[in-house]
């Protein structure tokens, strides 16, 4: 593969994980608001929305441990 095919795709990776990862982040909020809105469920909410955040940093990890957006 050519350097600037190797570019672009490590550009697309980038931009898919920032997706993904503002994803996780975005659900870890509304979850959390909605969670503290109706107490009923509040701790089950809260987990979730802990998770989501870990899921979306490990995410990153992974993918910057992979040799992705260098």
């Amino acid at each position: 593969m050519t350097l600037i095919g190797k570019k672009k795709l490590n550009r697309l990776g980038q931009g898919i994980i920032k997706y993904i990862d503002g994803l996780f982040y975005f659900a870890a909020i509304v979850l959390l608001d909605v969670t503290v809105y109706f107490a009923s469920w509040f701790w089950g909410g809260i987990v979730t929305a802990i998770s989501l955040v870990v899921l979306g940093v490990l995410t990153e990890i992974i993918y910057f441990n992979k040799g992705g957006g260098s």
